[in-house]
C-alpha cells in the first residue's frame, strides 16, 4: 500500500476529529489501525501517547539488573527505545503505515512532549521522508479544519523535539542513577522501600522541606506602628506616623514601644500642614487569559480544586466537550487572528447560555486589551472558549464552573478597565512626618462582571477615602494610637501556592551566580508536568496534606539532608529548564546540554555520598524494637515487623506511616 499522506494523531479521539474533517470518518479499518480513504492516498492513524519508551539500564547491560553502587553511574552509549508493552500490536500497525508513507503530517500536541511523541516514533521506524506539522488549538470542527488548512513545514518543530529529548535523557540519568544509589544506601540501613530521586521532584521536595524548616524555626517579633486620626474640616481620615530610619531595624520595623508611646502623646491634638499632595487616576486591566497554571491557581483559590482535578476538567472541556482551547498552554496572550472567530464564539456562548446575553450586548468589541499581542504568543495561546456550540447541561457541575471561569475571563477582555483615584498626602507635624493614602474605585469596569477574591491582607487605609487637599492645607490631629503587630511566620504551601512557586522560583534562588543567569520567571518543570510532579510526591509518601497545607514527611526531610545539593538544587533545576528552552529556541544544542548533565552526574559520584541516617525514617516495632516494614496485603498497605516470624506484630498504614493508636486493627 502506497500512502500519499499519513496523518498521525496523539490519541483516538483526535484521529476521529481529523478523519471527520478529511472525509474518511466512515472508513475505519481496525486491522490497519487507521481511517483510510477509498484510494488509500489519505490515512489517519492514532497513537496512545508514547508508543515507545526508553530502555531501562538492565536492558542495556544485564549486569545492571542487580542494584549495586559499584555499577553506578551508568550512561547508555547509544540511546535506544522499544515499544511499550501494552501497545506492541498497535505499534506494529503504525510502523507499517509509516513505512508505506511518502508524506507524514504530525497532529500531536505542538509542544515538547507532543513533538517527542511523534518524532521518536518516526525515528524508531526509520522514516526519512517529508514531515509536515499542524498546531491544534481546539478540538471543535472549525479549529481542526483551520489547522489542516494551515499546516506547515515539520522542521519548524525539530527544536522542540531536541528539547524534549534533552528533558527525557536528563531525567533518565538523574532519576535512575540517584534513585538506585540512595535506595542501595537505604537498604544497607534496613529500609526495604525504593527511595526515589529526580531532577524536578527532588527540587520540589526541597522547596517544601525548606518551608517546613522556616516555619518551625520562626520566632515572632513584636513591632509597632502609630496610627494618626486626623480631620480636615468635617472630613475624618487616618494616616501613619513615619519613624526615622535610625529608629527602625534592618527589616524597617519599629521594635521600641517606648518610641511609639511617646509619639502618641506628642502628636495628639497637634495642628499640621500638608507638605506634599499627589492625586492621580490609575487603571486596572482585566486579568490576562489563563494559562494552565493560572487556571489551576484560580480554581484552587475559588473552588478548592486540586491542581490535577483542574487539569483533568480542562482536558475534558477540550477533548470531550470541545468548548475550550488547548489546556496545557504556558501562554496568557492571544493572536489577533483569533478576532476573526469572535462573532462565532459569542454566538455560541449566547446560544448555550442565554442568561449571558445582557453581558454580551454590553461588550465593546472594539476594545483591544493587553491580551492581544502576536509577539508574545508561542506555540499555543491563552485558554479561551472555542466557537463550538455544545450543550452545557451535559457538563458536570465542576466542569461548568471551570468553563464559566474561562468564558468570563475571555469576555472581560472586551469590558473597560477599572479606574481608581489614588491620593497620597505627606503631612508635617513639627519635625514628624505622617503619610495618609487611599485608592478609591471610581469606575468598576470589568470588576462589575468578575469579582476578584477579597484581599485579606489589604491595608486598613485602603478602606478610606483621603480628601484631595492642596499643599499648605491645615489638618487637625484628633488622636493617635499604637497599633501592636507581630511578624508572621511563612505560610505552609497549599497546592495553589506550591504550583505558583514551581512556576516562578526566582524568589527561592539564593546563589548570586545563578541569580544573574536565571530569568526572573524561571520555573521548575513545565505547565504540562507540574500537576503530575505534585501527585508523584504524594504517591511516594514524600508529602502529605494536613487540611489544605502540604507538609513534608520525615522521609522527605531526612533525604533532603543527605541528597547531593546538585540534585535537590532549585537553582540547578531551574537553570536546566532554561537551557531546555534555549534548545527549543535554537540557541543551544542537545549535545552541549547533555554534556553538562553527564558531567554533573559523574562529578557527584566521584565525590561519594553522605551517610544516610534513617533512624527517624524507619519506624521501630514497639514490641521488639526492630524495624517495621511497609507491605502490601490484599486489602491495602500495612506495617509488619522485620523480626517476623519471631515477632508477628502488625499495624495499619495511615498516610504512609504505621498507626500506633490503640484501636488499630491489622489490614491483611
Amino acid at each position: 500500500m502506497n500512502i500519499s499522506t499519513l496523518w498521525i494523531a496523539e490519541k483516538p479521539s483526535m484521529a476521529e476529529a481529523f478523519a471527520s474533517q478529511l472525509g474518511v470518518i466512515n472508513n475505519k479499518d481496525q486491522s490497519l489501525g487507521a481511517y483510510v480513504s477509498q484510494d488509500k492516498s489519505v490515512v489517519v492513524t492514532w497513537l496512545y501517547g508514547h508508543l515507545v519508551r526508553d530502555l531501562m539500564p538492565e536492558e542495556y547491560d544485564p549486569e545492571m539488573k542487580s542494584w549495586k553502587l559499584e555499577t553506578l553511574p551508568f550512561f547508555p552509549q547509544n540511546w535506544k527505545k522499544t515499544p511499550r508493552e501494552n501497545v506492541v500490536s498497535h505499534f506494529q500497525k503504525v510502523k507499517k503505515l509509516i513505512q508505506a508513507a511518502t508524506n507524514i503530517v504530525l497532529a500531536t500536541d505542538f509542544d515538547r512532549e507532543g513533538e517527542v511523541i511523534g518524532r521518536e516514533l518516526l525515528d524508531e521506524c526509520g522514516y526519512r521522508g517529508k514531515v509536515e506539522r499542524v498546531n491544534i488549538t481546539g478540538t471543535d470542527a472549525k479549529s481542526i479544519s483551520k489547522c489542516i488548512e494551515n499546516r506547515f513545514d515539520g522542521n519548524i518543530g525539530l527544536p522542540l523535539y531536541y528539547a524534549g529529548k534533552g528533558r527525557e535523557r536528563a531525567d533518565w540519568l538523574v532519576g535512575l542513577n540517584f534513585t538506585r544509589a540512595i535506595t542501595v544506601l537505604g537498604r544497607q540501613k534496613g529500609l526495604k522501600e525504593t527511595l526515589s530521586a529526580g531532577r524536578v521532584q527532588s527540587a520540589t521536595v526541597k522547596i517544601i522541606v525548606d518551608r517546613e524548616n522556616d516555619v518551625q524555626g520562626f520566632k515572632s517579633q513584636d513591632h509597632y506602628q502609630v496610627k494618626v486620626n486626623m480631620q480636615h474640616g468635617d472630613v475624618p481620615f487616618t494616616g501613619k506616623w513615619q519613624p526615622l530610619s535610625s529608629e527602625l531595624d534592618d527589616n524597617k520595623l519599629l521594635l521600641d514601644k517606648e518610641i511609639a508611646s511617646r509619639k502618641v502623646v506628642e502628636l495628639s491634638g497637634q495642628d499640621c500642614t500638608v507638605r506634599r499632595s499627589i492625586a492621580q487616576t490609575s487603571e486596572r486591566s482585566a486579568p490576562l487569559p489563563f494559562n494552565l497554571s493560572a487556571a489551576q491557581i484560580e480554581c484552587a483559590n475559588k473552588y478548592g480544586f486540586g491542581v490535577q482535578k483542574t487539569l483533568d476538567i480542562l482536558q475534558s472541556l477540550y477533548d470531550t466537550h470541545k468548548l475550550t482551547t488547548y489546556p496545557r498552554t504556558d501562554c496568557r496572550y492571544l493572536p489577533t487572528a483569533e478576532l476573526d472567530e469572535l462573532d462565532a464564539k459569542l454566538q455560541a456562548i449566547v446560544q448555550m447560555d442565554p442568561t449571558i446575553e445582557p453581558v454580551i450586548s454590553a461588550l465593546d468589541l472594539t476594545l483591544r486589551s493587553d491580551a492581544w499581542n502576536d509577539d508574545k504568543v508561542g506555540a499555543h495561546f491563552g485558554l479561551i472558549p472555542t466557537a463550538h456550540c455544545g450543550d452545557l447541561s451535559r457538563l458536570k457541575d465542576d466542569e461548568l464552573l471551570v468553563y464559566k471561569l474561562v468564558r468570563d475571563n475571555f469576555l472581560s477582555q472586551f469590558i473597560d478597565t477599572a479606574k481608581y483615584r489614588n491620593v497620597t498626602l505627606e503631612i508635617a507635624a513639627g519635625d514628624d512626618r505622617i503619610v495618609a493614602s487611599s485608592s478609591t474605585l471610581v469606575s468598576p469596569g470589568w470588576l462589575e462582571f468578575i469579582k476578584p477574591a477579597k484581599d485579606d491582607d489589604a491595608d486598613e487605609e485602603q478602606n478610606q477615602t483621603v480628601p484631595e487637599l492642596k499643599e499648605g492645607s491645615e489638618v487637625k490631629i484628633k488622636s493617635a494610637e499604637i497599633i501592636s503587630k507581630k511578624t508572621s511566620a511563612p505560610k505552609y504551601f497549599t497546592e495553589a501556592t506550591l504550583l505558583a512557586a514551581m512556576n516562578n522560583c526566582a524568589g527561592f534562588v539564593k546563589d548570586p551566580g545563578f541569580k544573574k543567569i536565571l530569568k526572573s520567571t524561571c520555573g521548575i518543570g513545565t505547565e504540562a508536568t507540574r500537576a503530575g510532579i505534585i501527585k508523584i510526591l504524594f504517591d511516594r509518601s514524600y508529602i502529605v496534606k494536613k487540611g489544605k497545607q502540604i507538609r513534608p514527611t520525615q522521609l522527605a526531610i531526612s533525604l533532603m539532608g543527605v541528597l547531593p545539593d546538585e540534585i535537590s538544587s532549585i537553582e540547578r533545576t531551574a537553570y536546566w529548564e532554561q537551557q531546555l528552552d534555549a534548545i527549543a529556541q535554537r540557541k543551544l544544542s542537545l549535545d552541549e546540554f547533555m554534556g553538562e548533565v553527564t558531567g554533573m552526574v559523574k562529578d557527584i559520584f566521584s565525590k561519594g555520598f553522605a551517610d544516610i541516617n534513617l533512624d527517624k525514617v524507619i519506624p521501630k516495632c514497639p514490641v521488639c524494637n526492630k524495624n517495621l516494614i511497609r507491605r502490601k496485603g490484599v486489602n491495602g498497605f500495612f506495617w509488619g515487623c522485620s523480626g517476623y516470624p519471631e515477632c508477628k506484630k502488625t499495624f495499619n498504614d495511615k498516610k504512609g506511616k504505621p498507626d500506633f493508636s490503640k484501636n488499630n486493627k491489622k489490614v491483611k
